[in-house]
């Protein structure tokens, strides 16, 4: 099931949409579809109760998140045609960047970062309680601790360290008042003329710790590099304004999840650059 087929059972329902296009850039089959003469993208999933629930919190955060400024762009509609769920948001201006950020983008992050705080709504278990679980023993289907035992031994010795960092916290240690993002990286924002215009692929976004984010951007600009000074800066940072023990656990986190992903989705050769690297970072946590 493509995002057409979506489109084709939306019609069928009598909703005024239209397939234009594939998103460019992501790693699942957003598209670009004209919804009652606006443009927007359409994401799809199979149903299921917990995602529902999830997609109905988000677009609370998201309306609030936007109320404080957070650059992102607004939920248009979301439900459920068959067996599956559809998610909507108005198109934003701007594209993928494919050269090193800059510091300048890098600090319009910083700010849209600070207006995601108080911006959590409640009514869900809180994103602290999976950061927790996915060290200590994994989630359903991500951040499998059996995908990196049996990627390699250097990743199973590293799984070890990891859970011993997710017995290290409990999830009443982690803020859940503000809005978190989750996948807040380089790919995951629009650039127009040097400004930054939109943040992308925020459906996720649940109660948390805004911190993670700028954890997982310093994680992710540290790896894929940017203008001289700019991701050491970012690091330091989230250094000085997260507590040691989250600062690990998030950084923790990044480590398990990417190792998983990579070696879930047929790339082993970047699962182990995430060990290599991961192994690096913990390090220089001294965790």
């Amino acid at each position: 099931m493509d995002g057409r087929d979506i489109v084709e059972l939306l019609q069928r329902d009598g909703h005024a949409v239209r397939w234009e296009s594939a998103c460019p850039g992501g790693e699942f089959g957003a598209a670009f579809v004209e919804w009652g003469g606006r443009g927007a993208v359409l994401k799809h999933w199979p149903y299921t109760e917990p995602r529902r629930a999830q997609l109905e919190h988000s677009a609370r955060r998201i309306s609030k998140a936007r109320a404080a400024g957070y650059p992102t762009p607004a939920v248009i509609g979301h439900g459920r045609v068959d067996d599956w769920l559809w998610h909507l948001q108005d198109r934003a201006i701007g594209a993928l960047v494919d050269e090193p950020l800059s510091q300048s983008i890098v600090d319009q992050l910083v700010a849209a970062n600070e207006r995601a705080a108080g911006c959590g709504v409640g009514g869900q278990e809180p994103w602290g309680v999976d950061l927790v679980d996915s060290l200590r023993v994994g989630l359903e289907d991500w951040c499998l601790h059996s995908v990196i035992a049996a990627h390699s031994s250097r990743a199973r010795d590293l799984l070890d360290r990891l859970v011993a960092v997710g017995h290290s916290i409990e999830a009443d240690d982690v803020p859940a008042t503000d809005l978190v993002h989750c996948d807040y990286h380089h790919r995951n924002m629009l650039v127009a003329d040097g400004r930054v215009t939109a943040i992308i692929d925020i459906e996720a976004c649940q109660d948390g710790d805004r911190r993670f984010d700028l954890v997982t951007l310093a994680y992710w600009l540290g790896l894929v590099g940017a203008e001289p000074g700019v991701a050491e800066r970012l690091r330091d940072r989230a250094l000085a304004g997260t507590p040691i023990e989250l600062l690990v656990a998030y950084n923790a986190h990044m480590v398990l999840r990417s190792i998983d992903f990579y070696a879930r989705t047929g790339r082993p050769e970047l699962s182990d650059l995430h060990v290599d690297y991961g192994a690096s970072v913990l390090e220089r946590l001294g965790a």
